[in-house]
């Protein structure tokens, strides 16, 4: 595998070809390449394998398969699996357990106020919080007013 026989020597298969039977001959080709009439092509951006120029086989980061043609996420997706269904998002949002990105929730607390990423308003171990002037943060979620001397 990865050489070919011609008078009697051994040749390794010149690159992007895995197995070959010439110098310019593909029998195959390596990953984000296809094969065309035994030469090995690149797969065009943004498919990262394809079995030919127009049928993916699988997507760059940041895009998803489907139908053989790989589109990009929507978003405030980062990567995502499907049109609706998001792997990671992007800064300042989180990911539902739907699937989908959206927007913290804000609430106060006193003496402060916090960004809440996670879908139960009242789970502040997925916040961020923050005290107004003349408090002092204790631990992630609590404000304490300072004393004044």
């Amino acid at each position: 595998d990865g050489y070919y026989l011609s008078s009697n020597t051994c040749y390794k298969c010149n690159s992007p070809c895995v197995t070959c039977y010439s110098s310019t001959k593909c029998y195959s080709c390596i990953d984000g390449y296809y094969l065309s009439s035994n030469t090995c092509y690149q797969c065009n951006s943004p498919c990262s394998t394809c079995s030919s120029s127009t049928t993916c086989k699988s997507c760059i980061s940041g895009y998803y398969l489907y139908s053989n043609t790989c589109n990009q996420c929507v978003s405030p997706c980062k990567t995502c699996s499907s049109k609706t269904k998001c792997d990671s998002c992007i800064d300042g949002y989180y990911k539902s357990s739907s699937g989908e990105c959206k927007n913290p929730k804000y609430g106060e607390i006193k003496g402060g106020y916090c960004y809440i990423y996670s879908d139960d308003e009242t789970d502040f171990s997925k916040a961020i919080c923050t005290c107004n002037k003349g408090y002092a943060k204790v631990g992630e979620t609590e404000c304490i007013k300072c004393s004044t001397n």
